[in-house]
């Protein structure tokens, strides 16, 4: 199986005269992606720019290619196997192949095995392509880079991938995916989200506050100067059950709030269905 991630490089970056690929090349660096060149002879370049879906199943297998998957390079070995395992209906893998860079491998996921994965620049568009044969060794992977790059320090060198867009997840050689992820909005965006989901509670609890405040004043001025008369002693008593009332609203409300922050902090950057 075989995941699709695409993000842009942030156009200020790119008006700076720094080469995308120096660029991206440090940024898998800095984050432990231990990044390899690669770069295929044309030959088989000019395989994988054949229409043919499955390269492995054709009658003759080019000697090239067969050498190429058996590789005791294990770079050249993984990408030749990634880019066989995209199909070219759409030119897809016309395309990785002609903006293929480097090969990273993704070292934090739970699985014994490595996720090996493949990173292709055209322009300002780069794209990460994983590939394992486990699902949720290949999940944690591409939640992984998702979360590296929606990261909110200043060191991120790529826009934010927008909120609800599609990871698909594709069989080798499928045009269609077997199911999806969903991105997730990023970190400092999700507070936004709370507060708007549950700004209600939010002015609950802040006219509660207001309240509790008003209240308390007023029954510890009627306290502090007493009156015999018998409406003031009674709004006197109203105040301070008021004032007790209010809190306890206030304090249920912001509840309701943290609560809706720490779940949605705690959802992975992706939704997998």
């Amino acid at each position: 199986m075989r995941t699709l991630i695409k993000c842009i490089l942030k156009q200020n970056l790119l008006d700076s005269n720094v080469i995308a690929y120096d660029l991206v090349k440090k940024w898998l660096q800095d984050n432990g992606y231990s990044p390899r060149h690669i770069e295929f002879t044309q030959e088989i370049m000019d395989l994988f720019y054949t229409e043919n879906n499955d390269l492995t199943k054709l009658t003759n297998v080019p000697e090239v290619l067969t050498e190429a998957l058996h590789s005791s390079n294990p770079e050249i070995k993984q990408a030749a196997e990634m880019l066989c395992s995209i199909p070219n209906d759409d030119g897809e893998r016309s395309l990785a192949a002609r903006s293929i860079k480097y090969v990273i491998i993704d070292k934090t996921t739970v699985s014994t095995a490595n996720v090996w994965g493949i990173v292709s620049i055209e322009d300002k568009v780069v794209e990460f392509r994983f590939r394992h044969k486990v699902s949720h060794a290949l999940e944690k992977a591409t939640e992984h880079i998702v979360s590296r790059i929606q990261s909110d320090n200043d060191e991120s060198i790529f826009e934010k991938i927008p909120t609800n867009t599609q990871i698909p997840v594709r069989e080798p050689n499928a045009t269609q995916s077997i199911y999806e992820g969903t991105v997730l909005a990023p970190g400092l965006e999700r507070k936004a989200i709370a507060k708007k989901h549950k700004r209600y509670d939010i002015l609950t609890a802040w006219t509660a506050v207001i309240s509790s405040i008003i209240a308390t004043a007023a029954g510890f001025y009627i306290s502090y100067f007493p009156s015999k008369y018998l409406a003031i002693i009674w709004f006197g008593n109203f105040s301070d059950r008021l004032a007790t009332a209010s809190m306890a609203t206030a304090a249920v409300s912001s509840l309701h709030y943290w609560f809706y922050l720490k779940d949605l902090q705690s959802k992975p950057p992706i939704i997998w269905q």
